[in-house]
């Protein structure tokens, strides 16, 4: 077994429970287009969010904050993300304060698997293969996913752990490796996540769905497309199914073997987290 596959694999469910989790949200073809991927339940909409970043560094404080636009139509097959916000850190050493504004612009695009990376500063847009979307299919396709996400979610730790309105929309919260999310029919309306000791909340305060989304939100800048998969080696169609084959012609690694491959390249991960991989592990490889 490659130390590549397993730390692709898990990091590919990682990212695929947090974004696209939702009650029976089956990632498959969609019934409204033929060939459509369907991620969520809701047919289109447009949320706003606000964001904000708060934290103590021990030095100093983090804060933070801006907006993100979320519009998506077919189930999710189309969905562009804005995010622009600013951030101040103020560090004081040895009685020496420093402040720092950092500025951000993010715009990424997904199309029906598809992924779009807006880099503004150097005015490109980078282009691959969503690597979630990927290993779901291929699981699938191999006969060895038959529910939703929410079990793949289960499988990563992740638990239901209460109900909360948001904008008058009954929300799931669930927690997963660390972070908190309130879905709507697969949709996020909020999350909180914190990390190293700083908090950061996305929250939506304007949300409407089922309605007709313009084409003119889903159009990107006109910079020049670069195909970042080969770049990255994350194409995650062919490769993915090649190497999750591959994989299963091997040995099944037990509790122990798995821990020290993931130990040698993640020496913090906790051990809840080490338990949790190694479930989605064993899923992926059909036991």
């Amino acid at each position: 077994m490659k130390h590549k596959f397993i730390l692709l694999l898990i990091f590919s469910l990682f990212i695929a429970c947090g974004n696209r989790s939702g009650e029976n949200n089956e990632l498959s073809v969609a019934a409204t287009r033929p060939g459509r991927i369907k991620r969520y339940q809701v047919p289109s909409g447009i949320v706003e969010y606000r964001l904000t970043v708060k934290g103590n560094m021990g030095v100093g404080k983090i804060s933070g904050n801006g907006t993100t636009k979320l519009y998506f139509k077919d189930y999710g097959a189309l969905e562009v993300l804005d995010e622009q916000y600013k951030q101040v850190t103020e560090v004081n050493v040895f009685g020496q304060k420093q402040r720092q504004i950092t500025q951000s612009h993010k715009m990424s695009k997904y199309d029906n698997g598809t992924a779009y990376s807006v880099d503004f500063d150097n005015r490109k847009i980078y282009k691959m293969k969503d690597m979630g979307t990927g290993l779901f299919k291929a699981l699938k396709n191999s006969g060895n996913i038959a529910g939703s996400t929410e079990d793949m979610m289960k499988s990563a730790g992740g638990k239901k752990t209460g109900k909360e309105k948001i904008l008058g929309y009954n929300c799931d919260i669930r927690e997963v490796m660390g972070s908190k999310i309130w879905m709507y029919k697969g949709i996020p309306l909020k999350t909180e996540n914190n990390m190293m000791g700083t908090t950061y909340i996305n929250e939506a305060v304007k949300a409407r769905f089922d309605i007709e989304v313009p084409d003119k939100y889903f159009r990107l800048p006109d910079y020049p497309v670069v195909d970042a998969g080969a770049m990255m080696n994350m194409e995650a169609g062919e490769d993915m199914q090649r190497d999750l084959e591959n994989a299963r012609k091997g040995p099944v690694l037990s509790y122990d073997e798995f821990k020290q491959k993931m130990l040698t390249d993640n020496p913090d991960m906790t051990g809840n987290d080490l338990k949790a991989a190694y479930k989605m592990y064993k899923m992926a490889m059909g036991k």
